[in-house]
């Protein structure tokens, strides 16, 4: 049974959740209704450590084709996943935003971006992650989140200014 966690308001939140390593959750990107006032988003590469790697969702996590480094000052965007390897991790800024939203991919993680966008001064981010841990600062401005983050057994529901975590580990 996936548990659906709702956070509004408050400082912090943080989820630890277990579940097999390896596991690859599906994307379930909607399609956007016409007539919407739509635009880009996209997370810039703003730092990194050790050797962070990017592909498009559904290259296998356990081998190297298809993966390629990821650089300081590069962007990120909806269909690419996001590989950190042990002694590594990547800070990733939304664009465009302002303030902008933050959010730090952790050491051992992959991290899928299956959709994101900017639709009537709301930045819509749907994020899965299979395994590993994130971090995330967001500060409201003229553009609201609306971010949502779901691993296999659970799925943390974001709108609002906050700062958050959430952790998956291996059975």
């Amino acid at each position: 049974m996936k548990r659906v966690i709702h956070h509004i308001g408050g400082l912090s939140l943080f989820a630890a959740l277990c579940m097999p390593v390896g596991t690859v959750i599906g994307d379930d990107t909607p399609v956007s209704q016409p007539g919407a006032q739509e635009a880009s988003l996209v997370f810039e590469v703003t730092s990194v450590e050790g050797k962070v790697r990017v592909a498009p969702i559904g290259t296998d996590v356990m081998r190297d084709a298809g993966w390629t480094i990821v650089k300081q000052g590069e962007f990120i965007s909806a269909g690419q996943q996001v590989r950190v390897p042990i002694r590594s991790r990547v800070k990733l800024t939304a664009r465009p935003a302002e303030p902008p939203t933050v959010f730090l991919i952790e050491s051992s993680t992959t991290v899928s971006f299956s959709e994101l966008e900017l639709r009537d001064g709301v930045a819509r981010s749907r994020i899965q992650l299979p395994y590993g841990a994130v971090k995330a600062g967001v500060a409201e401005g003229e553009v609201r989140s609306d971010m949502e983050i779901e691993a296999r057994t659970a799925t943390l529901s974001k709108k609002g200014t906050d700062i958050f975590g959430m952790e998956v580990h291996a059975d």
